[in-house]
């Protein structure tokens, strides 16, 4: 994927905007296609006043004997 000569709004959404919650931010133009990643604490993501709710355990299976 070619590099862009110029920077539009989706840059600068997934670089400009992103580094202000990130720790880092990355965006590389290779060939075979567009890499991006982002970085982040999940406190910088967390709603005041909310918890972090840990996913539900899968429920016990019944095996037939």
């Amino acid at each position: 994927m070619a590099k862009p000569t110029r920077k539009g709004f989706g840059s600068v959404i997934i670089q400009d905007a992103a580094k202000s919650l990130a720790r880092s931010v990355s965006v590389d133009f290779d060939p075979l296609g567009l890499k991006y990643e982002l970085h982040m604490d999940l406190s910088a993501i967390e709603l005041s006043g909310t918890k972090v709710v840990e996913p539900a355990k899968a429920p016990p299976q019944l095996v037939a004997s």
